[in-house]
């Protein structure tokens, strides 16, 4: 977010879970490999869970709109990436 902007990252935010996925995954597997515990943040991350991909989008949400960049609705947003609304 420091290189590119808030604004940016809620555009992108897909690419930045993406990225996050991925990321954690590496890491896991490198402290597997190397025989050493991973902490309980980066094995929360690697966990492949269904919900994992919800729960980093609302992160980078959260941390997007902590910068000063709400998204213009949350409502909206909701709908445009399927997630279920109510009302």
């Amino acid at each position: 977010m420091n290189a590119r902007g808030p604004e940016w990252c809620r555009e992108n935010v897909e690419m930045i879970v993406e990225w996050l996925i991925e990321e954690s995954d590496r890491r896991l597997k490198q402290a597997k490999d190397e025989g050493k515990s991973a902490g309980w943040r980066l094995r929360l991350g690697g966990i492949g869970l269904p919900g994992r991909r919800l729960v980093l989008r609302r992160l980078v949400l959260a941390a997007v709109q902590r910068a000063g960049v709400a998204p213009r609705s949350w409502r909206l947003y909701r709908l445009q990436h399927g997630e279920h609304v109510r009302g």
